[in-house]
């Protein structure tokens, strides 16, 4: 280093390092500070960009969203919809549904889009594109807690266990919180399904 604040990098340097003069500051600038944030922008415009733009509209049906929706626009942003995902008669179910949850009260705790399965049963094509954006994570967050619990799930002794069982237990890993608030319910069904299985025991006995 040499005069005030300006970098002298040496042929050694010169080999492994980005030849940038000037001072720390402007070497730092170029080679961390600018490259990351152009790495930044990129993966924002081709998150966000407008070619996944219908990707995201599938979530124009959730009631909120379409109480701040025209009917017009709603039709064009379903038809998009339906040519991205190859839902067939999306457009005249989704119609319908909006006319339903147009002017309907709005109630927090059927809002959740797993609530709008229950509730869309008598309009499968809307019911299969809540499906799938149910599927769509926000976040890479989804995919890391799979991987954290899957280390705690796959132990040594349960190193032989099969994929169907080891995606079971870890989703009820992953939604506890869930598990939790309908065990009874939970419970009942697995011991259902325990005893249906073929056994020389018999589990469950009828009148």
């Amino acid at each position: 280093m040499q005069g005030e604040g300006n970098v002298i990098l040496n042929s050694t340097c010169e080999v492994h390092w980005p030849n940038v003069g000037g001072s720390i500051e402007e070497y730092y600038r170029r080679t961390i500070y600018v490259p990351y944030m152009d790495s930044l922008i990129q993966s924002l415009e081709s998150r966000f960009g407008e070619s996944n733009t219908p990707y995201f509209h599938i979530f124009a049906l959730h009631p909120r969203e379409m109480q701040q929706t025209e009917r017009d626009e709603f039709k064009h942003i379903v038809s998009s919809v339906k040519e991205m995902y190859g839902i067939d008669n999306l457009v005249e179910e989704a119609l319908a549904w909006y006319d339903v949850q147009k002017h309907k009260p709005l109630d927090d705790n059927s809002l959740g889009m797993i609530e709008l399965v229950k509730q869309t049963t008598l309009f499968p094509a809307v019911r299969l594109a809540i499906l799938i954006a149910l599927t769509l994570p926000a976040t890479s967050c989804t995919v890391e807690r799979s991987f954290s619990t899957l280390r705690k799930v796959k132990t040594w002794l349960r190193s032989t266990i099969s994929d169907k069982r080891l995606s079971g237990l870890c989703m009820l890993s992953v939604h506890r919180d869930k598990v939790n608030s309908q065990k009874t319910e939970l419970m009942n069904r697995v011991i259902d399904n325990f005893g249906r299985d073929p056994r020389r025991l018999q589990f469950l006995f009828q009148e």
